[in-house]
Formats: structure tokens, C-alpha cells, sequence
């Protein structure tokens, strides 16, 4: 009943169990299993807000609203949205208008079509964007007209 094939067996079909993923540390979010993660077969319609970082590999339709954290839309990920979030980094396929407090970035897997508003913008080569873009800078870093042009003659 114990014998030797029953252990061979066991080990076999132990060996066939498949190991959980793992979130990995993304430079991107800065930060390993805190953030919430929507898997590629997740398909979400609707409002989403989080208060934390949130990592996109499925679909989402409708809103997202996480505006004091990170939104990553990663490679297989696609969202259908209006979106408003501190920094947005966009691996996949964006439809909608975006509102950033700080910083857009689309890779060079990225698509986006909907305008942009943020203080910083990052297009890396190979991306593709169709859109409007608004730089929004705080008045203290906008730069003041050039003193000739203020001065009388």
C-alpha cells in the first residue's frame, strides 16, 4: 500500500501543482503587493475608486478615480475610461480623457486616444497617442514674459 510507486505517484502529481503569481516589484508603482491588482480576465463596468495604487491587466469601462495614488495599465490591460490619478503609466490600450495630478507616461507598448492633463508627460518612442495635450503648471513655475517685452520705450 506504501510502496515505492505510490511515492513516485505522489511527488508526480505534487509537481503538477501550479505555483500562485506573485505581483513583482514594478519601478513604476514603487512598491511590491500593495496595490490592487484587476487579473486580465477581470472585466469591470462602471465607477472604480481605490485610495491605493492599481495595476490593470484586465478591462475596465466606465470611470477610474484613484486621484492621490498610481494607476498602471500594464500590457494586456485596456481601459475604456475618464481617469483621474496622481501618476498613470500606460503599457496597454487607454480610450479616454485623462486628468493627472503629476505625471502621464505611455511606454512603448502603449495606445492612448483621449486628451491628457497633467504638469508632466512622458511619450516614449514607439507609443501611440491621438490627442490633445494640456500641461497644467502651478503659477510659481510658469515662466514670466520676457522683460523686453514689459519694458517701455
Amino acid at each position: 500500500m506504501w510502496g515505492k510507486n505510490d511515492k513516485e505517484e505522489e511527488f508526480e502529481v505534487s509537481t503538477k501543482v501550479k505555483e500562485s503569481k506573485s505581483v513583482e516589484k514594478n519601478s513604476y508603482l514603487g512598491k511590491t503587493d500593495e496595490q490592487a491588482f484587476i487579473g486580465s480576465t477581470v472585466v469591470i463596468k462602471g465607477e472604480v475608486t481605490a485610495a491605493e495604487d492599481l495595476l490593470v491587466e484586465g478591462s475596465i469601462e466606465g470611470s477610474v478615480h484613484i486621484k492621490n495614488n498610481k494607476l498602471k495599465v500594464g500590457k494586456n490591460g485596456s481601459v475604456s475610461a475618464t481617469i483621474e490619478a496622481k501618476t498613470v503609466h500606460v503599457e496597454g490600450r487607454v480610450d479616454g480623457d485623462m486628468d493627472s495630478s503629476e505625471l502621464v507616461t505611455i511606454h512603448e507598448s502603449g495606445r492612448m486616444t483621449g486628451n491628457i492633463k497633467a504638469n508632466r508627460i512622458v511619450l516614449k518612442d514607439g507609443c501611440r497617442f491621438r490627442g490633445h495635450i494640456e500641461m497644467d503648471m502651478d503659477d510659481s513655475k510658469k515662466l514670466s514674459a520676457p522683460a523686453a517685452a514689459t519694458t517701455k520705450k
